[in-house]
């Protein structure tokens, strides 16, 4: 009896040592095939366990520019450090990443120095430099992920850790791009002039924010129904303001160039029809070129075609044949921009391939995402960069300028459930919003934009708030995709505080402005 009681113990002895070694076996993190991510196969990674990611933590959102980021593979901390996955960055820095097998390490060039991110050690080398690491470069779900201090030591990024709403924030270093803005529908509570020139009309400040532009729209211009160009007495509030001359004298002084712009809508489908008539559409591009002479470029801004389905082709052709008989019509250093809707948007009478060759600049309209009933921003974080993305098929990004709203949305809700979008307010509105309210905005990093709720008079009101955050992460988008830059909707609703906090990010590029005819 002993015997076979000594055989059954020797026996679960045994079985629990491989139990207990299949259970550890088991347990190790397994590294992902990633030729595409740049990180090393689980077929030669190191058989120890530095570099393999611990489990995290805590799971953190990425945000760069306050523009959060849909990954994989999150950061998270470890032992103490904020560990990022690297190429959700490059992405925005221009850093283009190569996985070096027999180094197994990730490589690139950055201001004409080699990076180096070997897998599983405690440094990075960056020129000739070796620099060490508190935590190991590791890797996740076939993700490379390197401690916080490369992004501040080589990119002088800087990251803020939001433990309360659990969000990394990654902050870029200053860059240059394109920047527009629109100048229209001024008045005189929002005036284009003081926010382009920094002072009432007719001063000028000392340093305004117009130094800062690569090119000022001014739109001016409206198109009749019958093909005819008005710039004055239109009810849309495109015209051209008394004044105006001083406008391009001091904008040419300032080296920003003067651009046209054409505004019609198509209301009641007459837009559509004057497209459609070949011999108004020739009248109306003699028209525009005549009109923009002294100007250095033209700007067309046609909304609302392909607004029912049977039109959407029809349109997009039409308005294909008048940008090209325009194009014609202009001098060659004369540039040619074209407003676009988005392609997830309302309206789909555009053939965004055929304006993109045609086109010098096209300014993505990425805003007015409004869904009657609903509220919501007027430029969702989501709906924004897919708009971008999408456009990125079709126009060479290097042509495109993001439109920017300087605006949001204010909605109420009655007591019965019904949503009303009550109005617009300005970006530099923000603050007597605030003070309406009684409370201070919430981000909210998935909408991309600042929220504020409060009750009145018996109803729910919700502000969906553009404040500087929101511009930065627009800066963010044009900065992924290689943009051009952004065209700001409009002058008049930023505000002194918006222009610091904007060229705190971004400077502008200066271009070179066409001869005067």
């Amino acid at each position: 009896m002993n015997v076979w009681r000594n055989k059954l113990l020797l026996l679960v002895a045994v079985l629990s040592v491989l139990v207990a070694s299949f259970s550890a076996h088991s347990a190790q993190p397994c590294v992902a095939s990633g030729s595409e991510s740049g990180a090393p196969t689980s077929s030669t990674a190191p058989e120890t366990a530095a570099g393999q990611a611990r489990e995290p933590s805590s799971a953190l959102a990425l945000c760069v520019n306050h523009l959060k980021l849909d990954l994989p593979v999150v950061p998270s901390v470890e032992d103490g450090v904020i560990m990022v996955p690297i190429r959700a960055v490059s992405d925005f820095l221009g850093l283009t990443l190569t996985w070096d097998q027999s180094t197994q390490s990730a490589v690139g060039i950055w201001m004409g120095q080699t990076l180096e991110l070997p897998y599983g050690k405690p440094y990075f080398r960056f020129g000739r430099q070796e620099f060490p690491l508190t935590r190991e470069i590791s890797v996740r779900d076939g993700a490379l992920l390197v401690p916080s201090s490369v992004l501040e030591e080589v990119f002088h990024c800087e990251l803020q850790l939001d433990e309360k709403s659990a969000v990394v924030n990654v902050t870029l270093p200053p860059s240059t791009m394109e920047i527009w803005g629109f100048y229209a529908l001024g008045s005189q509570d929002y005036s284009s002039w003081t926010d382009f020139f920094g002072d009432t009309y007719p001063a000028i400040a000392p340093a305004p924010p117009a130094d800062q532009f690569s090119g000022v729209i001014l739109g001016w211009f409206s198109v009749r129904p019958d093909g005819t160009v008005a710039a004055d007495g239109n009810p849309s509030g495109f015209n051209r303001p008394s004044g105006w001359p001083a406008v391009l004298i001091h904008s040419r002084i300032r080296n920003v160039p003067p651009y046209a712009m054409f505004y019609a809508n198509n209301a009641g489908e007459t837009l559509s029809n004057l497209l459609a008539d070949q011999v108004l559409r020739t009248s109306l591009a003699l028209e525009v070129e005549r009109a923009a002479r002294g100007f250095d470029g033209v700007v067309i801004d046609f909304e609302g075609l392909g607004s029912s389905p049977e039109r959407i082709d029809k349109d997009a052709c039409n308005l294909t044949e008048f940008l090209k008989y325009l194009r014609n019509l202009l001098t060659p250093e004369k540039d040619l921009i074209v407003a676009v809707p988005p392609l997830n948007g309302h309206y789909r009478g555009y053939d965004h391939k055929a304006i993109g060759e045609i086109a010098d600049r096209v300014v993505l309209m990425a805003y007015g995402y409004e869904e009657p009933g609903r509220m919501g921003p007027t430029s969702p974080r989501k709906q924004v960069e897919e708009a971008v993305s999408l456009e990125t098929a079709q126009v060479q990004p290097e042509k495109i300028l993001l439109g920017v709203a300087l605006y949001g949305t204010l909605y109420c809700q009655d007591q019965s459930g019904a949503v009303t979008l009550k109005a617009r307010p300005a970006f530099k509105d923000w603050p007597s919003l605030e003070q309406r309210a009684g409370n201070p905005p919430r981000w909210d990093p998935d909408l991309g934009a600042w929220v504020l709720s409060w009750n009145e008079a018996n109803l729910n009101l919700c502000a969906f708030l553009d404040r500087p955050s929101t511009i930065d992460s627009r800066l963010a988008l044009a900065r992924k995709y290689r943009l051009a830059g952004i065209a700001l909707w409009r002058l008049g609703l930023m505000g002194q505080d918006g222009w610091t906090y904007l060229f705190r990010s971004a400077s502008g590029v200066k271009l070179t402005p066409a001869p005067v005819q």
